[in-house]
Formats: structure tokens, C-alpha cells, sequence
């Protein structure tokens, strides 16, 4: 199980996406995870790439074999079907979106602070970082200030230790 495995991620809702399999809402994450990595890919990292998988090309177009084909196949050659389809699963899916199942460790909440601060400090390193630095640079941020922030507040200890912080951040807090 997670974190040495990577984690099972399942729509609750339907979505209409090559990379997700229209019986089960199960998510194929092995095109961006192949060979996971404990301690250096998180699920944080998995949820930046469930945001992608619906703005990126590449992941409708595959060559590899889809969850879903008949999406793929609607992408690829019937536009105005897909739109349908993803527009009446996007529907479904905003209704349903705080409904958390029971036994889900990932539970989506209305918006607040938290979430703000953090997309701040995505689009930061986005902005001050080369693409290959940022993931290294968001999981520093997330557990050397978010977290111990948050820890502050709830009067929690965290449940796993802090990656290695980078040199330009060891610089920057001199």
C-alpha cells in the first residue's frame, strides 16, 4: 500500500477520460508513474497529474492501450460526441463533488485559505523554477513551511519527515 506502492486512484463520478476505466473509475497513473518511487514521488505529485490528464494532449492521443477506447475513439474522431459526454460527466460530477466516500483517504472540502496558499506557492515555483526543479521544489515548500504551519494550528506532529531541502533552498533561508 501507499506510500511504498502508489496509490489506487477511483473516480467517484464518471469521467470521461482515455485514462480512466468507464466500469470501475479506476485512474492508469503508470504513464507519468512507470516505477514508483517511495520518497520521491507523493500523492500530491498524483494529484497535479490527474489536473494535466484533462488539458494535456497527449493523454487522450496515447498509443498506449486506453481504459476507455470508446473515448479515445470519440476524441479522435467525433469532437462534438466527446464534448457531450465530458460536458453531462463534468455536470454530474459538480453536484456530486464534496460526496466522499466513507473509505476514501483523499476527501474533497469547499475551498478555503489553505487551498489558496497553496496554489500561490504552485504558481510561484512554476514561475521561478525550470519544469524538471519544480516537483522537487513544491514537495520542499509542502513539508519544510506548509506543513509545519498547518502543524502549528491543529497541534499535530507530521506523519513522515521532510524531503531534503535543495541548495537554492538552503541558500535562500541564509
Amino acid at each position: 500500500p501507499y506510500p511504498n506502492d502508489p496509490p489506487e486512484v477511483v473516480f467517484v463520478s464518471k469521467v470521461a477520460h482515455p485514462l480512466v476505466c468507464p466500469d470501475t473509475g479506476r485512474v492508469d497513473i503508470t504513464c507519468q508513474f512507470p516505477n514508483w518511487q517511495s520518497g520521491k514521488d507523493y500523492v500530491v505529485l498524483v494529484v497535479k497529474f490527474l489536473k494535466q490528464i484533462f488539458y494535456r494532449r497527449e493523454y487522450f492521443e496515447a498509443d498506449t492501450p486506453p481504459l476507455n477506447a470508446e473515448v479515445q475513439r470519440l476524441f479522435k474522431e467525433d469532437k462534438d460526441q466527446f464534448a457531450k459526454i465530458a460536458l453531462e460527466c463534468a455536470r454530474q460530477s459538480v453536484e456530486e463533488q464534496h460526496n466522499n466516500p466513507k473509505d476514501s483517504l483523499l476527501r474533497l472540502i469547499p475551498w478555503s485559505n489553505e487551498h489558496e496558499i497553496i496554489r500561490s506557492a504552485q504558481q510561484a515555483i512554476m514561475k521561478q523554477y525550470p519544469e524538471e526543479q519544480q516537483k522537487d521544489e513544491f514537495i520542499g515548500w509542502f513539508f519544510n513551511s506548509l506543513v509545519p504551519s498547518l502543524e502549528g494550528k491543529s497541534g499535530k506532529s507530521p506523519r513522515r519527515t521532510s524531503p531534503r531541502k535543495s541548495k537554492k533552498q538552503d541558500s535562500a533561508r541564509q
